[in-house]
């Protein structure tokens, strides 16, 4: 009769997380009324009148070795039994303890009180787990027990064997399908173990460690024949197991360790949407595997499978360093093998030999990809297209460069290469570049470089072999995967580029091009930093800098303000010179009169700032103005210029006729010519006694 622990004031949230914590090693069996009975009888044994261990000292030498020989059975006495332990075990285990001094009152007392709390302490250790760690288990005892039901999903309910169980045939079926937890035990069935149910989740046999973990520790299933018809469910067979049959149909199977045992053979025969070999398959030479409409066979890394290998409309995987006499594959099956084949690969519609792979013999492949390995030999036979699979060389050379602003990458090109992947810091630009015949690739890798700092910059030339792809429409030829990776480190610890195109328009205002990795400029005019409204914009009006006449230096450096790594730059000028035109000679102090001889005119004006030069222009009558003169003056004082007619050679004059006197200020140096002022020539009429 199986022992079902299922406390109502338990809920199912209690049972969670004590179970997960617990390893399988925790696992007690229930211990009857006569095993409590034992442990009583030791905790609670009659030392004698005259006895206590607490008196080491009054004991003789055989005493004391009894008491050290108790202490240590009390250590070693077992919390669970398959059993009921016989008679003779039980007198063994009482003793009775004898001295030849009687023991004191207060030690007596303190006896008393340590063996109550053991009593209590060891007691709570047997039934807490029990109550609290088995509630949703269902122990087996007898091979009956597997057809005891419980209400509840799969992942909250499991068989859990008791001791070692062996039977003739075993049959678990419907709704008594829950996974079983070997708990270290073998279970053995002579002839055949059927299990067939229609429900849903994961089925393990094996050593229970956690709520989704089953071991082959100490577990074993030995049948002749296994049969499992689970198509709903996930199969995982972590025990050892040794049988002669192994038919499943599931919806996928993980198989640890499998082997024939004292079976002359073992076979398989499986069908999964998915099949693991995590383990390793050690049949005998003439025991083989078939495996039906699986789309993903695998054979982990490390592992072996021993037997003849067959499938039938199904894709296999193996990992490097994993193991396989023979390969068989139907006209629909494909592989793609980075393992190790003994023997051979026959059939197939493509069969991938990766990197890694090792095998004497192909024979009847439709499609053979093979990573060639000319360290290697094989044999090919009846292999309808052949494709060699070479790695591209690897770039001989590559260089950053800085121009235009702007960080480039370039390396040198591969044969055969169809396009360039560029790295930074190991992780790939999205823009793969395509090979030019004749060309080295290069990408512009600005934006992925704006920080300050180290970078590792790659590139890797691309082939036209895909991971993966369907070659059954190619014909023999060589196909070529990714090369390595050259790689190169860019530092953008770095002075930063002058700024270039300066110009000032008429307007004084200053503008250039922008810096990569400049946050602001500084401008300096004739050798001193001018204070900026905004550090960062292109421009800037300068007009009360360039105020004074003359030449000016205009510099423009690139500041980077938040990474004391980036140095400012060089200094980008530019000259400017600044005008001013001369201001008109004052119209109210520009005179102009003629003597009475009617032979000169005397004209004066006051001169202007910054004046050096002033032309004199005079005009008769209205007409064209005729240059007379010019009179330099170093300071502002008055002006006198006298025009005699005799000196005016080209000039048609008459003593009545009408005089306009034009003056202007000359320019000079920095200092544009002034406008003209004007001025009617006066006749002054004299008195005889005035000449005088």
């Amino acid at each position: 009769m199986a022992d079902f622990y299922d406390d109502n004031e338990l809920n199912e949230t209690d049972y969670t997380s004590l179970d997960e914590n617990s390893s399988s090693e925790d696992v007690v069996a229930p211990v009857s009324e006569s095993y409590g009975e034992i442990y009583t009888d030791i905790q609670t044994q009659e030392y004698g009148e005259d006895a206590s261990p607490a008196d080491e000292e009054n004991l003789t030498e055989n005493d004391s070795a009894e008491v050290a020989q108790q202490e240590e059975d009390n250590q070693n006495y077992p919390t669970s039994f398959d059993s009921d332990p016989d008679e003779e075990e039980l007198t063994s285990t009482k003793r009775k303890i004898k001295s030849n001094k009687p023991i004191a009152k207060k030690k007596k007392i303190a006896v008393a009180i340590i063996s109550a709390v053991c009593v209590v302490g060891l007691l709570l250790g047997i039934i807490l787990p029990i109550v609290f760690f088995h509630a949703p288990r269902i122990f087996v005892k007898n091979p009956e027990d597997f057809t005891a039901s419980k209400q509840g999903s799969m992942d909250k309910i499991f068989y859990s064997l008791d001791k070692n169980i062996d039977c003739p045939n075993l049959n678990i079926e419907g709704d008594n399908v829950y996974s079983i937890d070997l708990n270290k035990h073998t279970l053995k069935v002579n002839d055949t173990l059927n299990i067939k149910t229609a429900k849903k989740g994961t089925f393990y046999i094996g050593t229970r460690k956690s709520k989704n973990e089953y071991t082959n520790k100490k577990a074993n299933l030995v049948a002749k024949t296994i049969n499992i018809e689970a198509e709903n469910l996930d199969v995982v067979l972590g025990a050892d197991v040794k049988c002669e049959s192994l038919v499943v149909k599931a919806k996928s199977l993980t198989i640890a360790n499998a082997g024939n045992g004292s079976y002359a053979r073992i076979d398989m025969n499986l069908s999964a949407n998915a099949v693991t070999f995590k383990g390793n398959v050690s049949g005998s030479a003439i025991s083989s595997i078939e495996i039906f409409n699986c789309p993903d066979v695998k054979i982990r890394s490390g592992k072996t499978v021993g037997n003849t290998l067959s499938l039938n409309s199904s894709h296999i995987t193996m990992d490097k360093g994993s193991n396989l006499s023979t390969l068989n594959l139907d006209s629909l099956s494909t592989a793609a093998i980075s393992g190790n084949i003994t023997v051979s690969v026959i059939g197939g519609k493509q069969v991938v030999m990766k990197d890694g792979h090792s095998c004497n013999t192909y024979q009847d492949i439709a499609t053979l990809v093979i990573f060639r390995n000319t360290s290697t030999s094989h044999l090919i036979k009846g292999c309808e297209s052949v494709i060699y699979v070479e790695k591209l060389a690897k770039p001989n050379d590559i260089i950053i460069e800085e121009r235009d602003n702007k960080v480039y990458c370039k390396s040198t090109r591969v044969k055969y290469a169809t396009g360039y992947k560029f790295f930074v810091n190991d992780k790939p630009i999205d823009t793969v570049v395509p090979a030019v015949e004749g060309t080295d690739p290069e990408l512009d890798i600005t934006e992925y470089v704006k920080a300050v700092g180290k970078y590792t910059i790659g590139v890797c030339p691309v082939g036209n072999y895909t991971e993966g792809g369907d070659f059954t429409n190619v014909k023999s030829t060589t196909m070529y995967i990714d090369g390595d990776v050259i790689s190169t480190t860019y530092n953008c610890v770095l002075t930063l580029q002058a700024p270039t195109e300066l110009k000032i328009n008429d307007d004084k205002v200053l503008t250039f091009h922008s810096v990569l990795h400049a946050q602001s400029y500084k401008i300096f005019v004739d050798g001193k930093e001018i204070k900026r409204k905004d550090p960062a914009a292109l421009s800037e009006d300068l007009t009360q800098y360039l105020a004074k006449v003359g030449n000016h230096s205009v510099k423009v450096q690139a500041i980077n303000n938040s990474n004391s790594n980036i140095k400012d730059s060089p200094a980008s000028l530019i000259a400017y010179s600044t005008t001013e035109r001369l201001d008109s000679v004052d119209k109210d102090l520009l005179k102009a009169s003629i003597n009475d001889e009617n032979t000169a005119i005397s004209v004066s004006w006051q001169g202007v700032a910054n004046g050096y030069e002033y032309i004199v222009y005079l005009s008769v009558d209205g007409g064209e103005k005729i240059e007379v003169g010019r009179t330099s003056i170093l300071n502002e004082t008055g002006i006198t210029y006298t025009i005699n007619f005799e000196d005016l050679k080209d000039l048609d004059y008459d003593p009545d006729s009408s005089y306009e006197v034009t003056v202007v200020a000359a320019a000079h140096d920095y200092y544009n010519q002034s406008g003209e002022t004007q001025c009617q020539v006066q006749r002054v009429v004299h008195t005889p006694e005035e000449l005088k």
